[in-house]
C-alpha cells in the first residue's frame, strides 16, 4: 500500500464536467499498488487490478518521465523541488489526475485504458501534475489552486504532448460572457471558464508575442496580468487580448475551438523595401489581402543618410526596422500599434562602434529584438535592443563562438525554440552556422549568453548535392518541421533576398533557389517558379 496524505485539498487537472468528481476522491484509497519501476526523480506504481492495462500505463510514464523532468527544470530556470522523488499511482480512472497540496509529491494519474492516445495522455497530465510541484518550489505568484497556475498547468502539458481537445476549457470562456481572468485571479482549479480564460491567455503570451515558455515561467506573479508586465514592460494585458479574440471569435456565436491555442492570430504581413537611392519604404498586406500604399519612412522617421542594407522584425507588436547607411553607420526606428514612427536612432551611439557596417539581420527573440551585424572587415557583430529601450554593447561573434571561418559577406538569424539561429557566407563561398543560448528539448540549459562554434554547413551535408558557392544566406524557424534545427534558403553565384520581409521586393531576381535542412538534408534543386509577386 502507497503513503498517504489524510487531509487536504485536492489540486486537479481533469476533463471538463467532471472536476467535482475528480476533487472528491477519497484521500485514504483501498486500493493495492503494485511498483512497476523508479528512476532517478520518479517512483511509478499501477493499481494492481488494472493488470497489464496498468503496467502498460505506468511503463509509459516512466519512458518519458525523465525528460518531461528536464523540460520543467529548464522552463523553471534549473529549480529542484523538495520531497523528491515524485511518485506516480496510475489509478483506473478516465478524468485526469489530482494531488492534495500544491508541494505535494505523491500524486494521482488516471490510466486513460482503452483511449488511442492513452499513454499520451497519461503522461500529459502528468507533466501537468508535476509542472505544479515546481510552481509551488519557485514561490513567485504561480498557484496551482487558482486559474493562473491551473491553466499553465495545461499548456505545460500540451507543450511536450498532442493537444486534446478532452482537455480543452478556452471554449467555456470564448461562449459565455468573457470575464477578466488576466487581470484577477480565480482561487479555484474548478472553473472551466477561469481556467479557460488562463490557458488562452497563456498561448497567447506564448505563440502571438512569441516569448518563450522558459521566459513567461520565470515571470510568474499573482496574476497573469502582471505576468504579462513583467514580460512586456506594458499595462495593457486584457484589453488587446480580448480584442484579438474577438476579432476571430466574435463574442454571442459558438467558436468552435477544439483545442486551447489559436494562435498566432489576425497577423499582417508588414514589409519595407530598400530603392536605389537609398530611401526606404514601408506597406502592409492584411488578411483580406489588401495592400496599403508604400509610405517614405525616412519622411516620417528622419534622414540618417542613404541605407544600403535593411532588415526588419516584429517585436511585442510593435514593427523594428534597423538599417545600415553608405558610410558603414547602423540606424533604428518602431513603427508602434498606432503607425507612428520613432525617429532612426543611432544603433552605435548606444550598441558601440565595432567599425563600418555593410550589411545585417534582425530577429525576435524572446520578445526582444537581436540585431547581428557584418562589418567591412568580415567580422559578424551582435547586440540586442531590451524592452526598456535600452542597448547591449556590440559583442564579437567570432570570439565568443571560439573560432573565425574567415570574412563574413551576409548574415542571416531567427528564432528557434526560444534560440537565436545564425546562419552567414564567408568570402570563400561556405555557409556556416551557429547559435547563441541553449534548447530545452535537448536537455540544454545553457546561459542565455552562451554562442556554439562555427559549424561548416557544406560539411555537415557532405553526402548530399553541392550546389556551389554561396553568395547570400536567409533562414526563418519554422514550426512543426522537424522539432529541431533551423532551415536555411540560400541562392549560389546570384542575387537574392535578404531576408522574408524583402523577398516580396526582390523575388524576381532570384537565379537559382536551395532549400536545406539541419538535421535531416532535405534538398531542392534550382527552382522552375518564376513571375512577379502578386
Amino acid at each position: 500500500m502507497k503513503p498517504e496524505p489524510t487531509s487536504g485539498k485536492h489540486h486537479v487537472v481533469a476533463v471538463p464536467g467532471t472536476e467535482e468528481e475528480q476533487s472528491k476522491r477519497p484521500l485514504n484509497r483501498p486500493s493495492a499498488y503494485t511498483l512497476r519501476g523508479s528512476t532517478s526523480f520518479f517512483t511509478v506504481y499501477y493499481e494492481t487490478n488494472l493488470g497489464a492495462e496498468g503496467q502498460s500505463a505506468a511503463d509509459a510514464v516512466l519512458g518519458r518521465c525523465e525528460s518531461d523532468y528536464k523540460m520543467l527544470f529548464n522552463f523553471f530556470g534549473g529549480l529542484t523541488p523538495g520531497n523528491l522523488p515524485f511518485q506516480i499511482y496510475i489509478d483506473q480512472g478516465s478524468n485526469g489526475g489530482w494531488h492534495a497540496f500544491c508541494y505535494t509529491t505523491l500524486i494521482y494519474v488516471d490510466d486513460f485504458g482503452g483511449s488511442p492516445y492513452s499513454a499520451d495522455v497519461v503522461n500529459l497530465v502528468n507533466v501537468a501534475e508535476i509542472s505544479e510541484v515546481f510552481m509551488a518550489s519557485q514561490g513567485i505568484g504561480w498557484d496551482c489552486g487558482s486559474s493562473n497556475g491551473e491553466g499553465l498547468s495545461r499548456v505545460l502539458g500540451e507543450v511536450a504532448y498532442v493537444r486534446l481537445p478532452t482537455f480543452a476549457t478556452g471554449k467555456f470562456w470564448l461562449d459565455g460572457a468573457r470575464p477578466d481572468w488576466v487581470t484577477n485571479n480565480e482561487p479555484t482549479d474548478l472553473d472551466n471558464v477561469a481556467t479557460g480564460c488562463s490557458a488562452l491567455f497563456l498561448n497567447y503570451l506564448r505563440h502571438q508575442l512569441d516569448f518563450s515558455w522558459a521566459k513567461i515561467v520565470q515571470s510568474g506573479a499573482p496574476s497573469l496580468s502582471q505576468t504579462y508586465t513583467k514580460l512586456t514592460k506594458r499595462d495593457d494585458a486584457f484589453a488587446p487580448f480580448a480584442a484579438l479574440l474577438q476579432q476571430r471569435f466574435p463574442a454571442g456565436t459558438a467558436s468552435g475551438l477544439a483545442d486551447d491555442n489559436p494562435f498566432p492570430t489576425n497577423q499582417q504581413l508588414q514589409l519595407c523595401g530598400l530603392t536605389q537611392d537609398g530611401n526606404v519604404w514601408h506597406a502592409i498586406r492584411f488578411p483580406d489581402e489588401l495592400w496599403t500604399p508604400f509610405g517614405n519612412v525616412k519622411g516620417q522617421a528622419g534622414d540618417p543618410g542613404q541605407f544600403v542594407a535593411i532588415a526588419s522584425a516584429g517585436v511585442n507588436r510593435e514593427f523594428q526596422v534597423a538599417g545600415v547607411t553608405t558610410d558603414g553607420g547602423m540606424w533604428h526606428t518602431i513603427r508602434d500599434v498606432n503607425g507612428l514612427w520613432d525617429g532612426f536612432g543611432n544603433v552605435k551611439g548606444q550598441a558601440g562602434d565595432p567599425g563600418p557596417f555593410v550589411t545585417l539581420a534582425c530577429a525576435r527573440v524572446d520578445g526582444e529584438l537581436h540585431l547581428c551585424g557584418i562589418t567591412g572587415d568580415g567580422g559578424m557583430w551582435h547586440t540586442i535592443r531590451h524592452l526598456d529601450g535600452s542597448w547591449d554593447p556590440f559583442v564579437n561573434v567570432k570570439a565568443k563562438a571560439g573560432d573565425d571561418p574567415g570574412p563574413f559577406v551576409s548574415v542571416a538569424c531567427t528564432c528557434v525554440s526560444g534560440r537565436l539561429e545564425v546562419c552567414g557566407v564567408t568570402a570563400d563561398g561556405n555557409l556556416w552556422h551557429t547559435a547563441r543560448g541553449g534548447l530545452w528539448w535537448l536537455g540544454q540549459a545553457d546561459p542565455y549568453d552562451h554562442w556554439y562554434p562555427f559549424e561548416n554547413v557544406g560539411l555537415a551535408l557532405s553526402n548530399t548535392f553541392n550546389p556551389g558557392r554561396f553568395t547570400r544566406v536567409s533562414c526563418a524557424g519554422v514550426i512543426g518541421f522537424t522539432g529541431k534545427g533551423t532551415c536555411c534558403r540560400c541562392a549560389p553565384r546570384q542575387k537574392t533576398v535578404e531576408c522574408g520581409i524583402r523577398a516580396i521586393i526582390t523575388l524576381f531576381v532570384i537565379g537559382r533557389l536551395f532549400r536545406m535542412s539541419k538535421v535531416g538534408p532535405v534538398i531542392r534543386g534550382p527552382s522552375t517558379r518564376s513571375g512577379a509577386p502578386r
